[in-house]
C-alpha cells in the first residue's frame, strides 16, 4: 500500500492551487484558514539538563503541519524539526559548513511538505468524502494527539477543518432553512428553537444517511476503543464543536440587519446542547440506532 504521502501527492494539480478559496459561508474562513500561521509549542526534555524541561515552539499553518505530520509521524518530531528549518533558514550570520548541511536535508523535506500541501487542497474543495477521505482525517487527528501541544493551532488542525467541512455536506444550508422558518422575534422562542434543530438534523441525516454512516465508520476504525456509547459522545462532540459553534458564531455576522440569524447564536448553541444532553432527543435516538446498525 502507497504512504499517505505517495498517495497524496498523486492529486498535485499545479492550476488548482492558483484557485481562489471560498472564505465565506456557514463555516465562515476556514477554508481560508488552513494557510494562516498560528502559534504551536510543546515540551521535550532538556538534554543539558535531565530535571528541566525545553519548549519548542514555532509558527506552522494547518497545511503545512498536516504536511510534517505525514513525513515525521509524530507532533513533535514535525515542530521541533520545523522550528529548526525556520531558524536556519532565516538567520542572518552565514550558515557553518554543519549548519549549511543541517539546513539543506531539512530544506528537501520541507519541498516534500510543499508538495504534499499543493497535493492536498482537493480535500478543500470536495462535493462529498469517501470513506478514504474520512479514515484519513480520523487517522490525522490520532496522529495529533500523541503528544499534547498548546497554541491557537492546537485547536484548528487540518483533520479539525477536514470535519467541519464534512459535517458541512450533512447539515449545510442550515441558515436558509433556518431563515424560512423563523423570524428575529421567533428567536427568543428557544425551546421552540430547540425542537426545530432536534427535527432538521435529523431529517438532514435522513437525506443523506451515507456521509453520516462514512464519518462514524471512520471514527470506529480510528478509535476501536470507544463503545457505543463513547462513540455517540465523540459524535456529538464532533457535531457541536466542529460545526454547531462554529456556524452560530458565524450566523451573527450576516450582514442582513433584520435576519433571525443575527439572533441564532444563543438559541441554537444552547438548543443542541441540550440535544446533546438528552438521550430522547430525535437526533440522539438517530445517532444510536445508526451506531448500532454499524455493528
Amino acid at each position: 500500500m502507497i504512504s499517505l504521502i505517495e498517495w497524496g501527492i498523486e492529486f498535485v494539480d499545479k492550476e488548482y492551487q492558483k484557485t481562489n478559496l471560498d472564505a465565506g459561508g456557514e463555516l465562515g474562513q476556514i477554508r481560508e484558514s488552513m494557510n494562516k500561521n498560528a502559534y504551536i509549542e510543546y515540551q521535550k526534555q532538556d538534554p543539558n539538563d535531565p530535571n528541566a524541561k525545553k519548549t519548542v515552539n514555532t509558527m506552522m499553518n494547518p497545511t503545512r503541519y498536516e504536511a510534517y505530520l505525514q513525513i515525521y509521524k509524530s507532533p513533535d518530531k514535525a515542530i521541533d524539526n520545523y522550528s529548526t528549518y525556520v531558524k536556519l533558514r532565516d538567520k542572518k550570520d552565514p550558515r557553518s559548513p554543519d549548519e549549511e548541511k543541517e539546513f539543506q536535508k531539512l530544506k528537501r523535506i520541507d519541498d516534500l511538505a510543499d508538495a504534499y500541501v499543493a497535493s492536498h487542497r482537493y480535500m478543500l474543495e470536495k462535493d462529498s468524502y469517501n470513506q478514504q477521505d474520512v479514515d484519513y482525517t480520523f487517522a490525522l487527528e490520532k496522529m495529533e494527539k500523541k503528544i499534547p501541544t498548546l497554541g491557537q493551532l492546537r485547536k484548528n488542525t487540518a483533520s479539525a477543518i477536514y470535519k467541519s467541512l464534512m459535517l458541512e455536506k450533512i447539515f449545510g444550508n442550515v441558515s436558509q432553512r433556518l431563515e424560512n422558518n423563523f423570524t428575529q422575534k421567533d428567536m427568543s422562542d428557544k425551546k421552540k428553537v430547540q425542537e426545530w434543530l432536534d427535527n432538521d438534523m435529523c431529517t438532514c441525516i435522513g437525506r443523506r444517511p451515507a456521509e453520516m454512516k462514512t464519518v462514524i465508520k471512520g471514527i470506529k476504525k480510528a478509535m476501536p476503543e470507544l463503545d457505543e456509547t463513547g462513540l455517540q459522545v465523540y459524535l456529538m462532540d464532533m457535531i457541536n464543536d466542529r460545526w454547531i459553534k462554529i456556524f452560530s458564531d458565524n450566523a451573527k455576522n450576516t450582514a442582513d440587519k433584520d435576519s433571525p440569524l443575527k439572533k441564532a447564536h444563543s438559541p441554537v448553541s444552547t438548543g443542541f446542547d441540550k440535544i446533546k444532553k438528552d438521550a430522547n432527543s430525535k437526533l440522539s435516538k438517530k445517532l444510536k440506532d445508526m451506531i448500532h446498525s454499524l455493528d
